[in-house]
This record gives C-alpha cells, sequence and structure tokens, in this order.
C-alpha cells in the first residue's frame, strides 16, 4: 500500500506545515491549520460538479412536497451546500435536494463534494461553501482553536461506522502492529476509529493507520488483505458483509452516544441572513421526513448517489438510515459536552466552547414549534 494512502503511526507524529489541497495532516497539524486559518483563510478544493457522483444516473425521486409551507416562500437565491463523503450519513442533504424540499423553502442549492471533514472546515472558513457536513469534533477542535464555525441542525448523533478486518483477524487485541485503512487525518473516520480503539484498551501507538482517501478505497483495501482493518460507514458495510469480512464492532449500535456528524455554516453568515439559515434546516429537516416516509422515493435518491441496483444495498440503507438520522436533528447537550471532554484533552481551550457556539438551535426550535417533528 505504499504507493496508495499514507502512512502515519497514531502517536508522535511530527507536526507539518500542511495545505488543504494536498498532504497527509498530522492531528498536530490539524489543531496548528485550525489556529492559523482563523487569521488567515486557506482556499479550499471544491468541486462543483453536480448533486451525484460522476457518472451516476440523472434519474431521482419525483419531487412531491410534503405539505409543511402552503405559501411560496420569499426567493433567497443559490445556496453552496456540500456533501462530504459517500455515505449514509448524507441521506439528508442528497434527499433534500432530489426531492425538492429546499427550493420549496426559497433557495437555490448548489451541492459540492469536498471530501473529508479535515478539507471542509478550511472552505467554510474561505467562504467556498456556505454550508456542509461537518464532522463535530473537528468543529469543536476549530472552534476552540478561534473559529467562527456553529452547527445548525444535527445529522446523526452517533458514530456510524464500523470497523472490519480480514477474516484471519480472531480479535481486536490481533491489530496490534497492523496497519488500518481510514480516509486521512481529522476525518470523522479518523475519529470513529480512535473511539474503537478506547473502547478495546488499545494504545494509539499500537496501530499504523494508512490514509486511504475514501470509504471505497478503504473496503477495496480490505478485500484484497492490504490492510489489516478498516473504517467504513454503509452501504461499505453492507458490502463487507457479503463478501465475508469481519465486523470487530459497530460503533452506531455498541459505540458512545456521540454526536458525529452535523450541519454546520459561519457565525457570521447565520447571523446576518438568518432567513437563509432557517431555510436551509428547514429543507433539510423536510429532506429527512421524505425519506422516513417514503421508501420509494429513498431507494430512487440511493441508487442514483450510490450507483448501484443492488436491492439488498438500497433497502438496507433506507431501513438504516431512517433510523439513524437524528430526529428531531438536535445536537443533545450531553453529546456535546462529551465530545468538549475528547477535544480538550488534546486542546485545554476546548474546555471554554459554550453548547450554544457549538449548537445554534434556533432553527430547529422553530421547526419543533411547527409540529414537523411530529
Amino acid at each position: 500500500m505504499s504507493q496508495a494512502g499514507d502512512r502515519l503511526p497514531s502517536r508522535d507524529r511530527p507536526g507539518m506545515a500542511w495545505s488543504p489541497l494536498a498532504g497527509p495532516l498530522s492531528r498536530r497539524g490539524f489543531l496548528a491549520l485550525c489556529s492559523g486559518l482563523v487569521l488567515a483563510p486557506a482556499v479550499a478544493a471544491c468541486s462543483r460538479s453536480g448533486s451525484a457522483p460522476a457518472g451516476a444516473s440523472a434519474s431521482g425521486p419525483t419531487p412531491n412536497p410534503t405539505g409543511a409551507a402552503s405559501a411560496t416562500p420569499a426567493a433567497l437565491g443559490p445556496m453552496r451546500i456540500n456533501w462530504n463523503s459517500v455515505s449514509g450519513a448524507m441521506s439528508g442533504i442528497w434527499m433534500a435536494d432530489e426531492v425538492g424540499t429546499w427550493r420549496d423553502a426559497g433557495l437555490e442549492p448548489e451541492l459540492s463534494n469536498i471530501t473529508s471533514s479535515s478539507k471542509v472546515l478550511p472552505a467554510l472558513i474561505a467562504n467556498d461553501i456556505d454550508a456542509s457536513a461537518l464532522d463535530v469534533l473537528v468543529g469543536v477542535r476549530g472552534m476552540a482553536s478561534g473559529s467562527d464555525v456553529v452547527f445548525v441542525s444535527a445529522m446523526t448523533n452517533r458514530q456510524i461506522f464500523s470497523v472490519f478486518a480480514r477474516p484471519d483477524i480472531e480479535r481486536p487485541a490481533d491489530l496490534a502492529g497492523q496497519e488500518w485503512g481510514i480516509t486521512r487525518v481529522g476525518s470523522s473516520t479518523d475519529v470513529a476509529s480512535h473511539l474503537a480503539l478506547q473502547q478495546w484498551g488499545l494504545a494509539d501507538d499500537d496501530i499504523t493507520f494508512v490514509q486511504l482517501g475514501t470509504t471505497a478505497n478503504i473496503f477495496a483495501a480490505l478485500q484484497s488483505g492490504q490492510v489489516a482493518a478498516g473504517t467504513i460507514s454503509p452501504p461499505n458495510t453492507i458490502k463487507a458483509k457479503a463478501a465475508g469480512l469481519k465486523e470487530l464492532i459497530n460503533l452506531a449500535e455498541e459505540g458512545p452516544e456521540i454526536p458525529s456528524v452535523g450541519l454546520a455554516m459561519m457565525r457570521p453568515d447565520v447571523q446576518a441572513r438568518p432567513e437563509r439559515a432557517a431555510a436551509l434546516v428547514k429543507g433539510y429537516a423536510l429532506g429527512v421526513k421524505r425519506l422516513r416516509d417514503d421508501k420509494d422515493a429513498a431507494i430512487a435518491m440511493y441508487q442514483k448517489y450510490l450507483r448501484t441496483d443492488d436491492a439488498e444495498v438500497l433497502e438496507g440503507m433506507w431501513d438504516l438510515f431512517r433510523r439513524y438520522l437524528a430526529w428531531p436533528p438536535v445536537i443533545p447537550a450531553a453529546g456535546i459536552d462529551r465530545i468538549r471532554q475528547q477535544v480538550a484533552e488534546e486542546d485545554p481551550q476546548a474546555a471554554d466552547v459554550t453548547d450554544a457556539q457549538v449548537f445554534d438551535s434556533q432553527f430547529v426550535d422553530q421547526l419543533q414549534a411547527q409540529g414537523v417533528f411530529g
């Protein structure tokens, strides 16, 4: 795998100058990046190639407003919204775009796909995008370093990842000295991997992490035996089970209750145009509602984004994410406290980050008062 990914031992990795455009990033380097971006925002790569991955079918679920809005909303103009992985955690974003709930709320969504939360935060700060899915832990790290990012909606309040291993790995202790695939340091897969290590009582320096870019690449590396273990999310977890790989832990079921992914914006943008933030959250929430209520529309959406007609995968995704997507999309205070404590182990300034800095609940609260969540 020396040509396919960047190997990084988990502890005492040297700090390094890093550009969001390329290269590996250590944990220390990530914290330094967050701090530096407050003073001099970096330009992040942003590929805006449309709502679906290249080569995806143009067909999708038929727009069918949920009936939450009876009057034509005010036109609020374009909004650049990013999803960051081919993962079911993005289902609410995909669905909102496919069935038109953001357009119903007055926005003109422009979807992009900047992969990995470690790239998304610089892109938000640099104003390359207006809103994005973002790992909550990564967001709190940025806040501790002075970034004015804020979450306006929860997406998933558990880590929707599993650690899979080659069939010859009998138990977690067998991973000592082995290579483990993640997307990149600072990403959601990195966060989930360290949660699994903590749960097993393994030390960071027992493992060498290999940065492979995408969860699809991690799955491929597992299949070929090029890594001993890897952290992947649905639909790759469904495929991994079918391929005979061993699931060591399903963090969505067995892991701690800890916020995973939220919908983030920059606080000055929220304050300057709260009506756009409200429309973003409303469109997202109604997209999730449509997914929960409309199996056929959800499966059509998954066909487009996952580029598969595998009925087992499609139905499995719908069954999982109608349960896993946060509903109502609130980031709970207890979860924020767990994240804050975890980040404070690396950066003591995180202890001063308040709940209100992390999650601006006003827009979800408005929808709650309107009875959107039943």
